[in-house]
């Protein structure tokens, strides 16, 4: 017969009400400590258990959140048993029992009972976040969002920044500029760097697995009149044809001579010296 597991949620349960009934446990027993100690030194010795079970809690439940937990919170889970340490030895040094010393003690089970310093510490430090060193928190990763309404080239820009341009992306610490977009796997676009670096190099085989797109569809190369700074991404029809127009149209116009097209075409052979114009379809 099988064995029912308990679930996650139940064992933190569990794990919760016995830290809960430690702690109050704790609180009674450091108040019969104190209160022993007003009228024998004997009861001083009973702060030994307390330092030792202290120690253990602060270890397990603070000092393992890191260094970036703030000192007032650490000072906080100890300041109970610091506070009892200090009055239970002032009771040994006060002759006589004064009706002071029992108000003390007093004092001290309510604001330990119904505040619970160290429970509130314990739980502060479990939010705290992770950090390098001391005071040095780690910043959040902020991860781009996809545009998936709007312009194709909004939409284009904001993915490239999400897939590509990300740490470990094809292109890191990138973004893209004169987009031409009419479809998915039918684009351009210049990849470009930040200023004073190359743009990594772009390998067609990762882009061609990236976009799902066959890698004769792909051509990369280099922006005419600019550095390394710059490269030239072109993708699907554009980068599949042949014929001159469409070469002109979608690899040579964009960078060299934006908006300028080809509307005829003087063709021939310098053998036969035969020559003619055409209109460019």
């Amino acid at each position: 017969m099988p064995i029912a597991l308990p679930s996650i949620d139940r064992i933190k349960t569990a794990i919760a009400n016995t830290r809960n009934t430690a702690g109050r446990a704790g609180t009674l027993t450091g108040a019969a400590v104190l209160t022993a100690s007003v009228v024998t030194p004997a009861a001083t010795l009973g702060l030994v258990p307390a330092v030792l079970s202290t120690a253990a809690g602060y270890w397990m439940s603070v000092a393992r959140h890191g260094p970036g937990v703030p000192p007032w919170l650490k000072g906080m889970y100890l300041a109970p048993t610091a506070a009892l340490t200090a009055e239970t030895i002032a009771f040994q040094l006060v002759p006589d029992v004064h009706l002071l010393e029992y108000g003390a003690v007093a004092v001290w089970a309510g604001i330990t009972w119904w505040v619970r310093p160290a429970q509130f510490a314990r739980d502060q430090a479990a939010k705290v976040t992770p950090s390098t060193g001391a005071g040095e928190v780690l910043p959040a990763t902020s991860v781009p969002q996809i545009q998936t309404t709007g312009p194709l080239d909004a939409r284009l820009a904001s993915w490239w920044q999400a897939a590509a341009a990300v740490e470990g992306g094809i292109a890191p610490h990138t973004w893209l500029e004169q987009l031409r977009v009419a479809g998915p796997r039918d684009w351009s676009a210049q990849v470009v760097a930040p200023s004073g670096q190359p743009v990594p190099a772009l390998s067609i085989e990762r882009l061609s697995a990236l976009i799902n797109c066959p890698p004769d569809l792909i051509h990369i190369g280099p922006v005419a009149g600019y550095g390394t700074g710059r490269k030239q991404v072109t993708v699907g029809k554009a980068a599949a044809a042949t014929d001159f127009p469409s070469v002109w149209a979608h690899q040579v116009a964009p960078t060299a001579m934006p908006n300028a097209q080809i509307v005829r075409i003087r063709r021939g052979s310098t053998a036969t010296g035969h020559w003619e114009e055409v209109t460019a379809p």
